[in-house]
């Protein structure tokens, strides 16, 4: 009888962790949308710009999924997740600090390589930690993923302000998924 509130403890955590550390995987882009015209015209660049810094992000997650695996196995799960967003949140806070929108694409890649190496890695997890609860595993990470995105599209504009200052906004959207980072491990 002891080891079911375990296994409800562990369940518990396990769901927990997945969706907290979901919520840090897609703010980086979404956050983008709503950035975007005040992007354009602090950089003076033209709509196609803007529109890679939201393009990257997919086309790596397409390209690096393959190898979020590689790294679990290499790393282990939990490691291999913790680059993963540790990547994200670095990358998002240099991207900001970039002077230049050529090096703004080029550090969005290392935001888009952490991304795309997360996706398999959550779906790992949840076969390995939850195996009788995939619905559940998937649906926790799901969540995470919306709310995250969700989130940061209704609160970067706000955050932008009147002088809007996009760089903060993205900043703070980076430095959100330290929150995530330091409760997944």
């Amino acid at each position: 009888m002891e080891t079911q509130p375990a296994d409800r403890r562990s369940l518990v955590s396990t769901l927990i962790a997945l969706v907290v550390v979901a919520l840090a995987l897609r703010p980086q882009v979404i956050a983008l949308g709503p950035l975007g015209a005040m992007i354009q015209v602090d950089l003076d660049v033209s709509h196609g710009v803007v529109g890679l810094l939201s393009a990257i992000p997919v086309l790596c997650m397409g390209i690096f999924a393959p190898l979020g695996p590689r790294a679990a196995r290499r790393l282990g799960a939990r490691n291999a997740m913790a680059v993963s967003v540790a990547l994200i949140v670095v990358f998002g806070v240099l991207r900001v600090a970039a002077p230049s929108p050529v090096l703004l694409l080029v550090l969005t890649f290392g935001v888009g390589i952490g991304m795309g190496l997360s996706g398999p890695i959550l779906a790992m997890t949840v076969r390995r930690h939850l195996p009788s609860h995939p619905a559940l595993g998937t649906g926790a990470y799901a969540t995470g993923l919306v709310v995250g995105a969700a989130v940061a599209a209704a609160l970067v504009v706000s955050v932008a302000g009147p002088s809007h200052d996009w760089r903060l906004a993205l900043g703070l959207v980076s430095l959100a998924g330290l929150g995530s980072l330091v409760i997944w491990l």
